[in-house]
């Protein structure tokens, strides 16, 4: 279903941005924190009637027809993320990130107003909650593969074990899968970009090269021992001060 939808769908590149966690100044002072996780996202957004039998697929059981929004479809995610941020517009110390919703306060009080008037938007707009993922009322918690303290945010310590314990890539393609899962953490390494230099030498831009044997030598062997050891002790980023100078 989704290889013959997205033939006749474009791509949605003009949708709501994600969030930057590392770059909201709205985390700055915040001491209590909550974390929201939304109950089948996805499925919480009706298809329009006249879109359902596009949705179709045959089963042993007969023909079925999707009355909400699947998963596996080009543009879900943007149309989510769209329709979450219109629920959370204007709302203080929420940040919302498609299934996920962070909620910082910098006091009890504070955040027992905010947590209210999130949960008066999303029942307005009929959205229901996983409350086996919740948490509430916290000085710090995991949140899209990081740790929010008061302080600042660092890497999630089970996302760094994952990526020290990444046995040495055999193929081009393990080694994209390495370097992705250490570039979303880029930022917490000081001089990333020339640790990473030796590695992207090793990648090519032909897609049928991906599974040939990778030749390594004592430089890029280096290289991807310093990557593993360079988050292992990586930075906390202290969240943006607003009132600070700000040098681009």
């Amino acid at each position: 279903m989704s290889q013959c939808l997205g033939g006749v769908r474009p791509y949605d590149t003009v949708g709501d941005p994600l969030p930057r966690l590392h770059s909201s100044h709205e985390l700055s002072g915040c001491t209590v924190f909550s974390k929201i996780d939304l109950m089948r996202a996805y499925h919480q957004i009706p298809i329009a009637e006249e879109d359902i039998p596009k949705t179709a697929v045959i089963t042993p059981f007969g023909l079925f027809e999707f009355l909400r929004m699947p998963f596996g479809l080009r543009n879900v995610a943007q149309t989510f993320q769209r329709f979450i941020n219109d629920v959370t517009r204007g709302l203080e110390g929420v940040f919302a990130y498609i299934d996920d919703i962070l909620v910082a306060s910098t006091s009890e009080a504070d955040h027992a107003r905010h947590l209210c008037a999130l949960f008066g938007r999303l029942q307005e707009a009929g959205v229901v909650i996983n409350p086996g993922k919740c948490q509430f009322g916290v000085a710090s918690l995991s949140f899209l593969g990081h740790i929010v303290t008061p302080q600042g945010i660092t890497p999630a310590q089970e996302k760094v074990t994952a990526i020290r314990k990444f046995p040495r890539p055999a193929t081009e393609k393990q080694l994209r899968k390495f370097m992705d899962m250490f570039n979303f953490y880029r930022r917490f390494v000081p001089g990333c970009a020339q640790l990473l230099k030796p590695l992207h030498a090793l990648i090519t831009p032909n897609r049928a090269s991906r599974n040939i044997r990778i030749g390594w030598t004592s430089p890029t062997n280096e290289a991807f021992e310093a990557c593993k050891e360079g988050l292992a002790s990586a930075t906390l980023l202290n969240h943006p001060l607003p009132e600070a100078p700000l040098s681009i």
